[in-house]
């Protein structure tokens, strides 16, 4: 695993933070998920992110709208 460093504002981690806990999830756990939704999402409308994804053996979620 990756460990990937975001800044962010002050009230923006406590909101990630706060939706994290709602989740059940930590923040590390939550931030991935929404990253990664982003990125699937983008690729079923996207060839090129489509292709990134191919190339890496990573299947399109059709769960992601």
């Amino acid at each position: 695993m990756k460990r990937v460093t975001v800044m962010m504002s002050e009230e923006c981690h406590k909101v990630l933070k706060m939706y994290a806990a709602f989740k059940g999830m930590t923040v590390s756990e939550a931030s991935y998920e929404m990253m990664r939704a982003q990125i699937h999402k983008e690729a079923s409308v996207n060839e090129h992110v489509q292709t990134m994804l191919n190339l890496n053996g990573i299947e399109l979620d059709p769960s992601v709208e």
